[in-house]
């Protein structure tokens, strides 16, 4: 007897490991942990106390093993069919890496760029490291499927999405270039549809209009002019209410929010490919930032400057090498255009006797 007490001592750490695996086997050390409390809690109460007490504990036990076979039965279900069709339970996940680097150079990773693999049902952005390195995973389903890739970072030109195959561990190179260096016109053709709109609708134009107070006047003449890209809509939802103006004004391209082009993050979409093309078009017309139309920008609430007429103009500046631009500001309050038009002031953008 004393063997036996002892043989079941020795293993007892090794018969608790092992009931511990299953829901049965948690349910027999429920069972043994709450006899051995029983036993000494309540060895010396009187008997109706006892019976109350391991009634209790019955009821409760009883509940406890309903909730948790009820929880384990669809898990030893959901692990039994994963055994059946053979799927590799431990790495539902592949991965790919991708180098974002210079074009002229595959050694020189470029930081920070935003990578995007497109794949169902939904894009993934991940950002690269210092040596130009990100790492997606991906469900092991869709190893062989074709889907495409691109990365993007400003200073850098738009380009191409590329095709890849997925399969695990697959190394891609993925290059951008540098578009830092003002584009030069006579490298562009001669023929953009955009040059009949300088003469008429250029920022020399609109500062006409503004010094005999009919900036406003300008503006729905521009929305509306019958040429590509007039925004008649646009003109119509303007005159809904009030607006209050200020411009035309020279501002930094810094400030001002873009709204619209092929970057993922935008609240307005564009083809990436219509959008190079119509960028290249508007560069060719820049040559004078007088002789260009300026950008019709809204001043929000928090002062924040929203482009909303004239984003692939700010984006032809931008690969032109501009740092500034000419702007016509709205309001849609008298609030927000007397705070703004404060700090206008303050920053030597605007005089007292400028405003509209």
């Amino acid at each position: 007897m004393l063997e036996a007490i002892r043989i079941f001592v020795e293993q007892l750490p090794k018969i608790i490991s092992e009931a511990a695996k299953s829901a049965l086997g948690i349910i027999a050390l429920m069972i043994l942990a709450l006899s051995v409390l029983s036993l000494i809690l309540f060895n010396q109460a009187p008997d109706n106390i006892k019976v109350m007490i391991y009634i209790l504990t019955a009821v409760s036990f009883l509940l406890f093993v309903g909730v948790l076979l009820r929880v384990a039965a669809p898990i030893n279900s959901s692990q039994q069919s994963i055994k059946e069709s053979g799927s590799d339970k431990t790495n539902p996940y592949h991965h790919i890496s991708v180098v974002i680097h210079h074009e002229d150079d595959e050694t020189m990773g470029i930081e920070g760029a935003i990578v995007t693999l497109f794949i169902p049902p939904e894009p993934l952005e991940r950002g690269s490291d210092e040596k130009g390195n990100t790492i997606f995973f991906f469900p092991s389903s869709l190893d062989g499927k074709e889907v495409k890739l691109n990365a993007r970072k400003n200073g850098y030109q738009i380009r191409k999405p590329m095709l890849i195959t997925l399969m695990d561990g697959t190394l891609c190179f993925f290059a951008l270039k540098p578009d830092h260096e003002p584009v030069q016109s006579n490298s562009l053709p001669s023929t953009s549809p955009f040059r009949h709109l300088l003469p008429e609708y250029n920022v020399r134009k609109a500062q006409e209009y503004a010094r005999e107070g009919r900036i406003e006047e300008w503006v729905h003449k521009y929305l509306n002019r019958p040429h590509m890209g007039a925004k008649p809509g646009f003109s119509i939802g303007l005159k809904r209410r009030k607006r209050w103006w200020n411009g035309p004004l020279e501002l930094k391209l810094e400030e001002l929010n873009r709204n619209f082009g092929p970057e993922l993050y935008m609240p307005y979409k564009s083809d990436p490919f219509e959008w190079t093309k119509l960028i290249t078009e508007l560069v060719e017309c820049c040559e004078d930032p007088l002789d260009v139309p300026p950008l019709l920008v809204q001043c929000e609430r928090d002062l924040n400057l929203n482009i909303r007429h004239g984003d692939a103009w700010f984006e032809a500046m931008r690969w032109k090498g501009w740092q500034t631009c000419w702007v016509i500001i709205w309001y849609d309050t008298q609030a927000d255009y007397n705070q703004h038009t404060k700090r206008l002031i303050k920053s030597g953008y605007l005089r007292d006797q400028d405003q509209n």
